[in-house]
């Protein structure tokens, strides 16, 4: 036995039907403006609010992945250098090899 629900949901400006509470609860132009500016205000003190937790949220998380990568940049420092010796003894051999091509290249048409 399936349901079908239908969620109409408003938010902002729209959610509220202004000139229905208006005449609703008599309030003259003035007042109505207030209360527009009252409920904007709370409304953007609520995302000042999430935006803040979210924030502090982000900036533990960042502090753990800080504290675990502390570890890790030693390792990554003796990675790094590991490689740039591979890479210079890499650079040393072909160097080598080259410079014997050429001088046997060089006995062939002298």
């Amino acid at each position: 036995m399936l349901q079908r629900v239908h969620l109409d949901i408003q938010v902002g400006e729209h959610a509220n039907n202004y000139a229905e509470i208006a005449a609703k609860d008599k309030l003259t132009e003035l007042q109505l403006r207030v209360r527009q500016l009252v409920e904007q205000v709370d409304q953007i003190q609520k995302e000042q609010n999430y935006q803040r937790v979210s924030l502090c949220g982000f900036k533990q998380s960042a502090v753990q992945v800080q504290r675990s990568s502390s570890c890790e940049e030693g390792d990554f420092c003796c990675g790094s250098l590991v490689v740039s010796v591979i890479l210079r003894l890499l650079f040393l051999f072909s160097f080598n090899n080259l410079v014997c091509l050429y001088k046997s290249v060089a006995v062939l048409f002298v």
